[in-house]
């Protein structure tokens, strides 16, 4: 008996689930760490500040912040920009307040820099910038979590790089092997081929929401992966038409 096939379609199948598993890790950890900056502080009457923030640093790494100060008025304002590093309303957390002088529709860049010394829980740290309301020039606010972690000593970028490349690439290696063969078998394996497709796509647009800080999606998508995954795997073992 040629055993070829199957121990193909389990390795693929192996594969497949190697690349899903590192894609919605990583997603999960930064949205986390994009949540934890978002719902600690709640300014309802605040617009949108412009934040730039490094996605992943490493723990000896130093990254830097730069946030947009702006002012909408036609005179001279000096709001107070509050910045804050760490976990939100704990003693460990860094504060660091400057009052910037900013003529009529003027916009100025600042600039924090930050490290490992600033995290929270030991793996994120969480940013919140604060643009006070200065007379009619209305409040602005920013946020964002920066990962911490490092693979092989290399910094937070290429380590980030390294990370969503590996989960594509065990994707694309787990349904190249796979999916030939479970076409071959046609009708029999189609739930299991759409649960594929689906998780597949899920772990895509999990990494994508993550890389763009659009946390309130990643959120979702997060927890339809986490079905998405429970049912490709119970089909795999148990279906009616299962692997082997």
């Amino acid at each position: 008996m040629n055993n070829q096939p199957v121990l193909k379609q389990w390795l693929g199948t192996l594969l497949f689930l190697i690349g899903t598993a590192i894609g919605l890790t990583l997603s999960g950890f930064m949205t986390w760490g994009e949540m934890e900056s978002n719902l600690a502080i709640t300014l309802p009457d605040a617009k949108g500040l412009e934040l730039s923030c490094p996605l992943m640093l490493a723990y000896n790494e130093t990254g830097t912040v730069q946030a947009v100060i702006v002012n909408d008025t036609e005179r001279e304002i000096k709001p107070v920009v509050k910045a804050g590093f760490g976990q939100p309303d704990s003693l460990a957390q860094q504060k660091i307040e400057d009052t910037i002088i900013l003529a009529a529709k003027k916009t100025q860049s600042v600039q924090y820099t930050i490290n490992s010394s600033q995290s929270a829980f030991g793996r994120i740290i969480p940013v919140n910038i604060i643009q006070s309301r200065y007379s009619r020039n209305a409040p602005r606010w920013g946020a964002c979590g920066v990962l911490l972690f490092s693979l092989f000593g290399m910094n937070g970028a290429s380590s980030l790089a390294l990370i969503v490349t590996s989960s594509l690439l065990f994707l694309a290696a787990g349904i190249y092997l796979t999916y030939p063969i479970l076409i071959a078998r046609g009708d029999a394996l189609r739930s299991l081929r759409q649960a594929g497709g689906v998780l597949a796509f899920l772990t895509i647009t999990a990494l994508i929401s993550a890389l763009f800080r659009w946390w309130g999606l990643s959120i979702i998508i997060e927890a339809i992966s986490l079905i998405a995954l429970g049912t490709f795997i119970i089909d795999s073992l148990f279906g009616q038409h299962k692997l082997i």
